[in-house]
Order: C-alpha cells, then sequence, then structure tokens
C-alpha cells in the first residue's frame, strides 16, 4: 500500500492585509507505484490533500474551514491550487496476471475566505492485466 498526505495550512492575522498562496499549478502531490510479478499482485495508492487559508485582522489561532464572508482586512489576497495526480503513465502492474488487483483512492479538499481563488485538478489511473477502481472525493 502506497499513502501520500500533504496538509497545508495558511493563517493570517493582520488589519492591513495577507497575501497567502498554497502549491503552485504544476505542484501538488504526484504517485507513481510500479509492480511486476507473474504472481497475482494487488497495488492500493492513496492521496490525500487539504488545503485552508484564512485571514482576519486578529485573534485566528488555527485554519478554520468556516467560510468567512468578510474578514475583515484592508485586502486579502488567497490563492490554492491543488492538484492531485496519478495518471496511467505514471503507474503499472506487469507480468500478464489477469487476477492482478489496482485500486487508487484520491480525496482532495479546499477551504478558503469568500473571493479567493481556488483551482483543483484531480486525475488517477493506472495500467494492469487485471482489475482496477479509482475512486475520487
Amino acid at each position: 500500500m502506497f499513502t501520500q498526505t500533504n496538509n497545508l495550512n495558511a493563517v493570517a492575522n493582520s488589519p492591513a492585509g495577507a497575501a497567502q498562496w498554497q502549491s503552485s499549478l504544476n505542484g501538488g502531490i504526484l504517485a507513481a507505484v510500479n509492480q511486476d510479478s507473474r504472481d497475482a499482485s494487488t497495488a492500493i495508492a492513496r492521496q490525500k490533500e487539504t488545503q485552508c487559508e484564512d485571514g482576519a485582522t486578529s485573534g485566528l489561532t488555527s485554519c478554520s474551514t468556516t467560510e468567512h464572508t468578510n474578514p475583515g482586512l484592508a485586502s486579502l489576497a488567497q490563492t490554492q491550487y491543488g492538484p492531485v495526480r496519478k495518471t496511467p503513465g505514471d503507474s503499472s502492474q506487469t507480468g500478464n496476471n489477469s487476477n492482478d488487483s489496482f485500486t487508487v483512492t484520491q480525496n482532495s479538499r479546499q477551504d478558503s475566505d469568500s473571493g479567493s481563488t481556488q483551482s483543483n485538478v484531480v486525475s488517477g489511473g493506472f495500467h494492469t492485466d487485471g482489475t482496477g477502481t479509482v475512486s475520487q472525493s
């Protein structure tokens, strides 16, 4: 089993304003799992990314997932990029066994204040001679 977790939190306390940026357009997390066996094999890849940005004039001690429609800052710029990728070319099972199994589970969540910019790409795939599933949320 392969598990990949990325937790990003940004907290700003400033009446003057703040700029918060998480990840990049080509950043995020990428998984590659390769198995080669003539016997039946099982591959499980799990990816989870959570991003949270929160801004206020004062008093924040942690990132809140509660939407703030007007956090009161003079200016607030929040940008989140959340790519989670596991593409077919990155992962494979070889060995020509029809009993092979490949499972991919991907979860991605973004939270920020209103007016922020969010971009999220979740892609999953693999190659196997057996069966497989991809689930995303």
